[in-house]
């Protein structure tokens, strides 16, 4: 696996945190948190599993609380 401290190099797309906060549930931002982006083929885009590199469930909830902050900036 890819080691995040060095780095995701040209992700494939980025998310646009600002428009999910809007869009997505409190759930489906934590799901993608925790279990990380999938390009259509399968293979990992530019989000980790954060829920597999050592963020807690709290912390990853904390993650989900500031995104939806985001909404409407």
């Amino acid at each position: 696996g890819k080691d995040p401290s060095k780095g995701w190099p040209n992700p494939p797309y980025p998310t646009d945190w600002y428009k999910a906060a809007e869009t997505h549930s409190e759930q489906f931002i934590y799901w993608i948190i925790s279990e990380g982006t999938l390009k259509e083929d399968g293979t990992i885009s530019g989000m980790p599993a954060w829920r597999t590199l050592g963020l807690t469930e709290e912390e990853r909830w904390a993650l989900v609380t500031y995104v939806k902050s985001l909404a409407g900036q």
